[in-house]
């Protein structure tokens, strides 16, 4: 590897994305092969220099850190991933009482539990808060039943994190001193921003008890590196080779060409065709990256306390690195597929998803075609139940998901989950029938208004100060922007309320 090469492409990814500070480490499993510091620690004046031992909040790259506690305890004896975490939190609740018996610390850690994703970067910072995290579940509805499919969920980590302190009695952040920091050597990691001296003249400190298994720990890229070095090597003792397993397995399949997914507590894909380990992390101006290619035996950490113009580009950074390390380059087959497909008519109908909106999928003598936003793209298989098409020169992936009867209830598109909620891709409707859903419904400060507008249905929420198109499923249910809301009303057909996402009622104004 050419270090002032790598050096130079480093310095200028962080000047082009003004970047006041970061931290990069290149490990192998028998240590780190470069490490450097970039800019200050802060934009305060006097703010000092960036090292490789600097601390930074870690985001989501924490979730690693739990699922390897989690993992140790296991090895312990003292837990077990498929043991319902009612066994060690008897008075454990959720609204649905059946999925409250069937949750398991592998549902948790790999998002897989129904549980919606919620997080908040401030908070009460009591040892008391992950326990308060987790009584209050009842309060949210699931986002599926568990096993059902794949949902990011910080809630799920945190329970987790709650699980391993009911049961063995101590404070979760004690705990990953005992079973993480200390045995892999990260002597300046804390989830206590007080020990590292440098973060004191950071204005607006995010912090929050209920959080801390899935979003922050603070770290250095030098720390950082040996809990990457500790990924791959297959024989360190810091984990077992049946952990690891666990660990890089797919659990929550994301359906995409290059066979990636979620295992336990890290994200799974494959790099010039090998298996990348890999999670980031973000919160306030604080991003984080780890990747790790055990098989070459390769490993980059980022950090930074400037994020925001550096997100699309620290992968890109990221993947110089590995391509600069990993010379010899894999003999990566293109996709072809030619084998049997699920039967097409399942596919049929109206999905939608945090952060896809809404989708139709309509079954056309043998061939799906999708629309997104608009835009339609012939669906090619890929696998039995696996597809792929293209809109606006980007590709698409849709995977269907069958339950246990048999039938579609989800579809996963590009790695998000979206649930079918409607058999109908597009719903037949004539413009009187918008008259139908015309009205105000409001609940404490949340105000949404259903108006028509060229014979279009939309909805203006306050919250946000715009007006979305809608989409109409049925006589009772539309979507807006990403919004699922089902109309309540009278024998006579007027609306007096709307259920949103399944939870939230709001009564008509």
């Amino acid at each position: 590897m050419d270090i002032n090469l790598l050096k130079q492409k480093i310095n200028k990814t962080f000047q082009s994305a003004g970047v006041p500070g970061a931290a990069v480490a290149v490990v192998g499993k028998n240590g780190v092969i470069y490490e450097t510091g970039y800019g200050l620690l802060g934009t305060w004046e006097g703010a000092g220099q960036t090292t490789s031992r600097s601390p930074f909040y870690l985001g989501s790259l924490t979730k690693p850190v739990t699922g390897a506690l989690i993992l140790r305890l296991m090895e312990e004896g003292v837990l077990d991933l498929d043991t319902p975490i009612r066994t060690y939190i008897p008075w454990f609740q959720l609204q649905d009482e059946e999925a409250a018996k069937m949750v398991t610390l592998r549902m948790l850690l790999s998002h897989t539990s129904g549980l919606p994703h919620v997080f908040d970067a401030f908070g009460s910072t009591k040892k008391d808060q992950l326990e308060k995290l987790v009584r209050g579940l009842p309060q949210y509805a699931l986002s599926f039943f568990p096993g059902q499919t794949w949902c990011y969920s910080d809630l799920g980590i945190d329970t987790a994190g709650f699980v391993a302190e009911a049961v063995t009695g101590k404070y979760y952040a004690d705990l990953v001193q005992e079973y993480v920091f200390e045995p892999l050597g990260m002597k300046g990691s804390t989830f206590d921003p007080s020990r590292r001296n440098e973060l004191m003249n950071v204005a607006g400190l995010p912090g929050n008890g209920a959080h801390l298994p899935s979003s922050f720990a603070i770290s250095s890229a030098s720390d950082m590196a040996k809990f990457a070095q500790m990924l791959l090597n297959e024989d360190d003792p810091f984990l077992s080779r049946t952990s690891r397993e666990q660990m890089s397995r797919v659990h929550g399949d994301y359906y995409l060409p290059d066979n990636s997914g979620y295992g336990i507590a890290i994200e799974l894909d494959h790099y010039q065709g090998e298996k990348r380990l890999w999670h980031d992390g973000a919160i306030q101006n604080y991003g984080a990256w780890m990747y790790a290619v055990p098989k070459r035996d390769i490993a980059v950490i980022m950090l930074t306390n400037g994020r925001h113009e550096l997100w699309n580009t620290a992968l890109e950074t990221i993947e110089v690195i590995l391509s600069e390390y990993m010379s010899e380059k894999a003999n990566v087959r293109p996709i072809s597929y030619d084998g049997p497909v699920m039967d097409l008519s399942l596919c049929e109908g109206t999905y939608t998803g945090a952060w896809k909106g809404y989708a139709s999928v309509k079954n056309d003598g043998g061939v799906l075609h999708l629309t997104l936003d608009g835009e339609e793209t012939i669906l090619s298989p890929f696998g039995r139940d696996r597809f792929t098409g293209t809109i606006a020169d980007m590709t698409i992936s849709a995977g269907f998901q069958e339950n246990k009867d048999g039938q579609v209830v989800f579809m996963m598109l590009d790695g998000v989950p979206c649930e079918k909620v409607s058999p109908f891709p597009d719903f037949e409707y004539t413009p009187p029938h918008l008259l139908d859903f015309i009205g105000i419904y409001k609940k404490n400060n949340d105000l949404l208004q259903f108006h028509v507008k060229d014979n279009i249905l939309h909805c203006y929420d306050q919250y946000d100060d715009a007006s979305h198109k809608c989409k109409i499923m049925d006589y009772d249910t539309v979507v807006a922007g990403n919004v699922l809301i089902t109309f309540e009303r009278k024998e006579c057909g007027e609306p007096t309320a709307i259920l949103v996402n399944k939870s939230v009622l709001m009564p008509r104004s």
